[in-house]
């Protein structure tokens, strides 16, 4: 520590105080791209939802904002709150997180899709969230292109992830001499 009138050099500078751990750049850049992807499929469930209130406003239905919009938007939400999660931690252990959050978002569409395929408009669920008042548009297809999104986006963050924690273990087996 340097003394009070003493000019402070690299010898008697404080320590730096450590930063965690900051990984490499590859790994950072992929995070990422994947963060921009889950952001980019936030942004489709938005746009879906936002075409119906827009639709809803030209037609000025007086049932309002359809539920399902609302379902679109809140997950939209959730979406986009994941990816900042990504931008903020780029970790492997973040990644995991946010594939298995598009998984269930993948699996709540492919419910609904089952749903609608087989059963058409007319069951409780499609009844909840109002998808029996339009007809003329394919909820189906929303379902099947929102279920096909969130279940690649998944299956790559999975896959980010794992690669990422076993290059660590194989990394830290190395420095310290053990078997992985």
């Amino acid at each position: 520590m340097a003394v009070p009138g003493e000019v402070e050099t690299e010898e008697n500078a404080p320590a730096a105080k450590p930063r965690g751990v900051v990984h490499p750049a590859a790994k950072r850049t992929a995070v990422y791209w994947l963060a921009a992807s889950v952001l980019a499929v936030a942004c489709a469930s938005f746009g879906l939802a936002i075409t119906d209130v827009v639709l809803d406003a030209q037609q000025l239905r007086p049932s309002g904002i359809a539920n399902w919009a609302i379902v679109l938007i809140v997950i939209g939400l959730v979406h986009a709150g994941y990816a900042l999660y990504l931008f903020q931690l780029p970790d492997w252990s973040t990644e995991w997180v946010v594939s298995i959050v598009m998984l269930v978002t993948a699996t709540a569409y492919a419910m609904m899709l089952a749903v609608l395929s087989l059963g058409g408009g007319n069951t409780p669920l499609a009844t909840s969230v109002q998808l029996n008042e339009f007809p003329d548009q394919r909820p189906e297809l929303v379902c099947l292109i929102m279920l096909a999104l969130s279940g690649l986006l998944s299956y790559l963050l999975g896959r980010a992830s794992m690669r990422w924690r076993r290059s660590d273990q194989l990394l830290a087996a190395s420095t310290t001499g053990e078997p992985s």
